[in-house]
């Protein structure tokens, strides 16, 4: 009797002291881990570059199949090409071929000249004898690596191949003497033909009046070989 009473004092003892034992702490919150985040594929970044204008201007390769401006040539034309109308019509499989001369004004003077055409636009113009000296650019559907045309005014050409020299071009041809032929300082081995108000003389020494002609043509000239006056 004596030992059971033993054992309930001790479990009331055990008891009283549990009681007495502050509530346990909580235990701590898991830190936070970077878990992947989930992305809506309705979102839509603005990925908009602005590109310089002045890097902009050119197209850095031709389309596949144009006829190309470079320094060395225009399309398969080289300095090594010669006026023989049967190669160049194996060189141009796709285009007309056509030897010209046309009579310009009073006397004997005449254009002579080997056009490259198709349906009927004139693309361009090779001249010289049996030797090439120069190759006219007369159509957009020559791709050129500054991104000119064929009709834009001189302004405009000069923001492109830089600042223009220009000179009479009827001082070398007489038929041309409607015509100011440049120079850009940017470019090596091409001419560009300006027409505008009054003669080509006027156009070359009146800075608005060169402003406001329209490039007519834009000239590949041979090295060392190219027509008289040529720089």
């Amino acid at each position: 009797m004596k030992r059971l009473l033993l054992v309930v004092l001790l479990l009331v003892a055990c008891k009283k002291h549990a009681d007495d034992q502050p509530p346990p702490s909580p235990l701590p919150s898991p830190s936070p881990t970077t878990s992947p985040v989930a992305i809506d594929a309705t979102v839509v970044v603005d990925a908009t570059v602005v590109v310089d204008a002045a890097i902009a201007t050119g197209v850095p390769h031709a389309p596949p199949g144009a006829i190309d401006a470079r320094a060395d040539g225009v399309g398969p034309i080289t300095e090594n090409t010669k006026i023989d109308i049967k190669a160049l019509k194996a060189a141009f499989p796709s285009y007309e071929i056509k030897k010209v001369s046309k009579k310009m004004g009073e006397g004997d003077l005449r254009e002579v000249y080997v056009g490259v055409s198709k349906g009927g636009t004139l693309i361009l113009k090779l001249v010289g004898d049996e030797f090439l000296q120069s190759v006219d650019i007369m159509s957009n559907d020559v791709w050129n690596p500054w991104g000119l045309t064929i009709g834009m005014t001189g302004v405009e050409l000069e923001k492109r191949v830089g600042k223009l020299d220009c000179k009479d071009a009827g001082e070398a041809t007489d038929w041309r003497a409607n015509l100011a032929e440049c120079d850009g300082e940017k470019v090596d081995n091409y001419e560009f033909d300006l027409q505008g108000e009054g003669m080509g003389k006027d156009v070359a020494g009146d800075p608005a009046k060169r402003a406001d002609a329209k490039l007519v043509a834009i000239r590949w000239v041979v090295p060392g070989n190219g027509p008289p006056g040529a720089r």
